[in-house]
């Protein structure tokens, strides 16, 4: 699952979530260059089909892009996870609910809503630009692919929205851009794909379907799992053997 709270300052190897420092920022990695980042205001994700998708909307957070993978970050996710109000009249109502408001605010303190999508597995990006239906506007779904139990490819999929919408297509621009920086390089790619994601379009020139998002396809990306995270050049910084935590 792409999407998931964690406590500020545990530990772990960072493959499939980051770890979060107590300021709220990422736990950087050799490979997380020159991070970048923009407010967002909702992060979901899904596995298979997009109707599966799960949304924590109206919330408060900052998405990174780095060298190496592309991470969201949110200590402000109560609204996401709010505790049931009990049932009786709306007074009473409004008063549980604000006492759930505010037992949720306790439990989430030094808590973190993460996700992640690292470089090599970013196989389409998929945005709302300013033209969108507002409801999609600033959209994002950076959608990948891993394999399930069964041996079969299913579609992996981080969402999140960006609080300004007009700056939807930077955020798409820098992601090209360092999608390019760690593919080109690296020796898996061959010369075809190079060729490929040397000629991916400009992201405003993207012209969506009536009723569909604009999408690009970014060559050259691997199938999620514990080692492809690391097959880029900067990707390699931070998850080519030995591993770094």
């Amino acid at each position: 699952m792409p999407v998931q709270i964690v406590s500020a300052g545990a530990g772990g190897k960072q493959y499939y979530h980051p770890t979060i420092e107590p300021d709220g920022e990422p736990r950087w990695q050799p490979g997380d260059t020159d991070p970048i980042s923009w407010d967002v205001s909702a992060v979901g994700w899904c596995h298979g089909d997009l109707a599966n998708r799960r949304d924590h909307k109206g919330i408060a957070g900052r998405v990174f892009i780095t060298g190496a993978r592309v991470v969201v970050v949110s200590d402000h996710f109560v609204r996401g996870t709010r505790y049931l109000s009990i049932d009786g009249p709306s007074l009473v109502a409004g008063v549980a609910s604000l006492v759930s408001q505010k037992r949720a605010d306790r439990a989430a303190q030094g808590s973190f809503l993460v996700g992640q999508m690292r470089l090599p597995w970013i196989g389409r990006v998929v945005f709302g630009p300013s033209s969108a239906a507002r409801v999609e506007r600033g959209e994002v779904r950076l959608a990948g692919a891993h394999t399930t139990a069964f041996g079969d490819a299913e579609n992996v999929v981080l969402l999140f929205k960006l609080s300004d919408h007009q700056l939807v297509t930077d955020f798409v621009e820098v992601l090209i851009e360092r999608v390019r920086a760690d593919r080109s390089s690296w020796p898996q790619t061959s010369d075809e794909k190079r060729a490929a994601l040397n000629a991916i379009p400009q992201p405003a020139s993207l012209v969506a379907a009536n009723g569909k998002l604009a999408s690009c396809s970014l060559p050259a990306t691997w199938r999620v799992s514990d080692t492809s995270g690391a097959f880029g050049v900067h990707s390699s910084q931070s998850l080519g053997p030995p591993h770094n935590g």
